[in-house]
């Protein structure tokens, strides 16, 4: 057991997943359709956006060169990545969030509330 920061619960390092395992898990979340869907579309915009910003006196001069088509693909590329690393890591929170042992962890040591008496009766 390795000890934290004060006042911390010590980790558990042997209920960690290894490195090659979180960097699988990674992996296999990031090619979700939805997730993969929505980087594209993502890229679509900003990298269009972008690439018009960037390129757009060279590309309306009709100047363009494989140096700037190279350019303009990764202004394209970047974004992507982006989006795919940022929902990606927010699913796996979800997920990681979700559940305890298989069980909702909403529903782990929290009170219930009754709201039929909480409601306001005028």
């Amino acid at each position: 057991m390795n000890a934290g920061a004060p006042g911390t619960m010590p980790r558990h390092d042997c209920l960690r997943p290894s490195r090659y395992a979180r960097v699988r898990h990674f992996l296999a979340t990031s090619r979700r359709r939805e997730i993969v869907w929505r980087a594209l579309r993502m890229a679509a915009l900003v990298g269009t956006v972008l690439a018009l910003i960037n390129h757009g006196p060279t590309l309306l001069a009709g100047t363009m060169d494989a140096g700037h088509w190279l350019q303009v693909g990764l202004t394209y590329v970047v974004p992507y990545c982006v989006s795919t690393y940022a929902a990606t890591k927010q699913e796996m929170r979800h997920q990681a969030g979700r559940t305890i042992d298989g069980e909702e962890k909403s529903d782990i040591n929290l009170p219930q509330r009754d709201y039929v008496n909480t409601v306001n009766r005028s």
